[in-house]
């Protein structure tokens, strides 16, 4: 898996402008759906397509909506009751194919609006649902990581379109983005030799996050089981002081994530206490 694997990493950058470019020719659907006025929204996915909308779900939180996010199977089996007439439901899904979308796509009533956001337009999901959003990225060769990022970029895309942010405005800060992850990808080989430095693996590794940074954190414990077989768990920074931080010993490893400058400081307080 190693070479087709950085082989994906190393293409986000330009699978990123390709996923633009489609965002581009649906604004039109976006605005259609906002003129419905809808104020609660549902985001489900299963594993990255799940983890994908913490952002967009985050965001619209700030913006005043009930904004919240399920796992597809523990909708269909723990919390379906919360699809209601007045949900704006969004289903995630790179294939739209997964047993667990297509299970729940029979179970709705028709009078549920749902969002289907998918790279694959041929698919269950891009047929059943009442609107369609695509990632236009090209067929991973290993596991998720373009449409990871691209499913990012949707369901920020939507989230922002329905608080009336413009598609140049969020084009802007899209762009940025797509220019630092060149940068980064660019310093690969300096990166490289900073994970060289790490210990071997072979006690857990904590992924640790804050808000959107979760995300992230709950993502790469996924990647760490997937590609490199590695125990990984991951943990909101608050909740890792009760009951986990008995864990912390001599042969700890964690990766703390932190890009919101607003708990920086709560974060470089964690890190201290682990050391």
């Amino acid at each position: 898996m190693g070479d087709t694997y950085m082989e994906d990493i190393f293409s986000q950058p330009e699978s990123l402008k390709e996923c633009v470019n489609m965002l581009g020719k649906q604004t039109e659907t976006v605005m259609e759906i906002k003129s419905k006025g809808y104020r609660k929204i549902i985001f489900t996915g299963m594993g990255s397509s799940n983890y994908c909308a913490i952002t967009a779900e985050q965001y619209l939180t700030e913006q005043g909506w009930l904004s919240l996010r399920y796992s597809t199977a523990e909708l269909i089996y723990s919390y379906f009751d919360a699809v209601q007439e007045d949900t704006l439901l969004v289903i995630i899904s790179q294939s739209g194919e997964s047993g667990e979308v297509v299970k729940l796509l029979e179970k709705l009533s028709r009078k549920i609006c749902v969002i289907g956001i998918t790279n694959n337009p041929e698919s269950t999901l891009a047929k059943k649902s009442s609107y369609s959003l695509f990632m236009n990225v090209s067929m991973e060769k290993s596991v998720t990581t373009r449409t990871y990022m691209a499913g990012i970029a949707v369901t920020l895309f939507l989230a922002m379109s329905l608080s009336g942010i413009s598609y140049g405005e969020f084009l802007k800060g899209l762009l940025k983005c797509i220019k630092n992850m060149e940068t980064i990808l660019n310093e690969s080989i300096e990166w490289k030799k900073k994970v060289e430095e790490f210990p071997d693996i072979t006690n857990t590794m904590w992924l640790l996050g804050r808000g959107i940074d979760y995300g992230t954190a709950l993502a790469g414990t996924l990647f760490f089981r997937e590609v490199s077989r590695v125990m990984s768990i991951a943990e909101y920074c608050g909740e890792f002081r009760h009951g986990p931080f008995e864990v912390v010993d001599s042969g700890f490893l964690a990766i703390l994530i932190t890009t919101d400058k607003e708990v920086h400081r709560l974060n470089k307080n964690l890190l201290e206490k682990i050391r």
